[in-house]
């Protein structure tokens, strides 16, 4: 047994849970804004209309961080913490904020005039791997994805004459399927044309490592790769993930009514879209989720609704893979 003064015991089962114990309260000493932490990554977040009262609200509830840790035996690295402004892509003003790291005595000096430096101000930023940009618009993000897969797709042609299909095909699973997949559900609702880059990649991967006479048999409808590699494309992927992660917000969907007097139709949607004002609108949970479900056949809609996530998971993947939409047909044809 050797005491631990400071920090925690490298590699013991302990140390995550004595590390949480160490931080979790701080938290509790922002009054304004919102505070997200993972391990030891963490961001601070306000919002206003008035850059000015932002910047002060940011500034106020900093020094509190600053504070804490110092108190907690902490230090804040200051050349590592990073500032981004979000805002509109209309808002064209150059303006940006000024955030002081100051250090732990101009606290108790209270120094107006102190030479503690600013915060660096960045266009984007990574954060627990997806890269955020002012625009919030996810195109950093996406281009970092397609340079990943432009890695995948050379290393996937020269193995593609060494290892079958059914290997070929489980690296994709592994390393593509598992990088277009992590973050979807918040990059994917940026604009169509960002995503189809990352559909035009995943064709081209397909491309490369089925066989030959397969490739030569759906050469003029390759939209078929996806059904004969039982691979989902990005818009289904976030389709299902949608589906998944908001599970529990299926009790507010609520069904279109439609009067008797009308005559019947083989199709209506079953569940009523909100309106919205603008692009933003279609993007948000409230519109996204029933407009996927109401592409769903009315067997699948029904077990969405009335079961657990167990159970459709894998009726409604199976169906995305065998049914391609009409929107993603039209994206698509001349790809």
């Amino acid at each position: 047994m050797i005491p631990t003064t400071v920090g925690t015991a490298q590699g013991s089962i302990l140390a995550p849970l004595e590390y949480l114990f160490y931080v979790n309260d701080m938290c509790n000493i922002i009054t304004e804004g919102s505070v997200y932490q993972f391990a030891d990554d963490t961001c601070l977040v306000i919002a206003h209309k008035d850059l000015k009262i932002a910047e002060r609200s940011m500034q106020k509830n900093y020094d509190l961080l600053c504070k804490w840790a110092h108190d907690a035996g902490l230090v804040i690295n200051a050349s590592k913490t990073k500032v981004v402004h979000i805002r509109s892509s209309h808002n064209t003003y150059d303006i940006q904020p000024s955030i002081i790291a100051h250090e732990h005595q101009c606290f108790h000096t209270k120094n107006t005039n102190c030479n503690c430096i600013s915060l660096e101000v960045v266009q984007q930023h990574k954060y627990l791997g997806l890269i955020i940009d002012q625009r919030f618009n996810w195109e950093p993000h996406v281009n970092h994805v397609c340079t990943k897969l432009r890695a995948l797709l050379g290393k996937m042609a020269i193995l593609k004459y060494k290892v079958p299909f059914n290997i070929l095909r489980l690296i994709y699973m592994a390393m593509a399927d598992s990088i277009i997949g992590y973050g979807l559900s918040s990059y994917g609702k940026t604009y169509k044309t960002h995503l189809e880059k990352i559909y035009k990649l995943q064709k081209s991967i397909l491309k490369v490592i089925v066989p030959n006479k397969i490739m030569l048999e759906y050469k003029k409808n390759k939209i078929n790769l996806f059904h004969y590699c039982k691979v989902l494309d990005i818009y289904d992927k976030l389709k299902l993930q949608t589906l998944i992660e908001e599970d529990c917000n299926k009790t507010f969907l609520k069904k279109k009514e439609r009067p008797t007097r009308l005559r019947k139709l083989s199709y209506m949607p079953m569940y009523t879209l909100p309106r919205y004002n603008n692009t933003y609108g279609t993007r948000i949970w409230m519109y996204f989720l029933p407009d996927i479900v109401n592409e769903l056949p009315n067997d699948l809609q029904n077990l969405y609704i009335n079961s657990n996530i167990h159970k459709y998971k894998s009726k409604i993947k199976d169906f995305l893979v065998k049914n391609k939409t009409s929107r993603n047909c039209n994206i698509l044809v001349n790809c």
